[in-house]
């Protein structure tokens, strides 16, 4: 699997100059000052691993590992949330994200109704990293998103939309029908949250959003909250294409819109710009998240 070696060498990627994408691994780590703290996030399950930090490492590199499990596609939008949270609390210091994916070890050949197909094709392997830094940290980061506010949702009587089902071969994931329903209840909520905390009081439309990272639960998900919303379709235009590329790839796909948001808008976002973060997954919950594009 391409995705283990993958695992150790990205989070090294990103330790090296604690940049969001950097291009070039470091040689060694040794020159990393700021404190990491490391949550190592996967959508099923937990894993012994410490997000490709292994013993031997600079003892300066402080880690404290917070796993984050069973909360599938949602689960990278909630890492990012609670590393926000903690460096809150902790201004000077870093947190480290690690996502990673293994969606196909859950196919069972045995199971060849259309449902488990379509469930089976949808979903995709893949690892991501990033650094959330606290605020103290910020200084000489070309482009950035800030968090203003957060909140996670549980939306009621929906605990079988999206489960598992452990049978004598191994889990066997469930997508209920109503799913697709999910997001236009969510909706409501969304639009009350930005109503709340949206910083720019002067805009006459609070969802006059500048950016947006959805998840892309689903073309049928994707069309409810533009809808819910009232987004336009270039709005969720990276969202659509992640999911055309690497399929629904879980915890990771937030960060690979982030990642597109970074690399084509970043020239057209201004200082102060505001977007929204969302993913959605088992429960059925929601993490969002209102933030502010800031640019050195």
């Amino acid at each position: 699997m391409a995705e283990l070696p993958l695992g150790v060498h990205l989070p090294k990627l990103v330790i090296g100059d604690l940049q969001p994408y950097p291009q070039q691994a470091p040689d060694d780590m040794g020159d990393v000052d700021d404190p990491i703290r490391i949550t190592p996030v996967r959508a099923n399950g937990l894993s012994e691993g410490h997000g490709g930090v292994e013993d031997g490492e600079p003892g300066h590199l402080f880690a404290l590992l917070v796993q984050l499990a069973q909360l599938g596609c949602a689960a990278g939008a909630s890492a990012i949330n609670r590393a926000h949270e903690y460096c809150e609390g902790f201004p000077d210091e870093n947190v480290l994200i690690v996502c990673v994916e293994f969606s196909s070890l859950l196919y069972q050949p045995e199971f060849d109704n259309i449902s488990d197909l379509l469930i089976y094709s949808l979903f995709g392997d893949a690892v991501s990293a990033c650094v959330v830094k606290g605020r103290n940290n910020r200084k000489g980061s070309e482009n950035t998103m800030r968090i203003d506010a957060n909140t996670s949702f549980l939306l009621p009587d929906t605990e079988r939309y999206i489960s598992y089902d452990i049978e004598d071969n191994g889990f066997h994931f469930v997508l209920d029908k109503n799913v697709r329903h999910a997001a236009k209840r969510i909706s409501p909520v969304i639009s009350d949250f930005i109503k709340e905390h949206h910083v720019n009081k002067n805009r006459i439309n609070y969802f006059d959003l500048d950016y947006i990272a959805i998840h892309t639960g689903g073309p049928m998900v994707m069309d409810q909250v533009a809808r819910g919303l009232s987004l336009e379709e270039e709005d969720i235009s990276h969202s659509r294409n992640s999911l055309e590329e690497h399929g629904n790839v879980a915890s990771v796909v937030i960060f690979d819109v982030l990642e597109r948001t970074f690399e084509f808008e970043a020239e057209r976002l201004s200082h102060g710009a505001i977007g929204l973060l969302l993913g959605i997954g088992p429960g059925v919950t929601a993490e969002f998240a209102l933030t502010t594009w800031l640019s050195e």
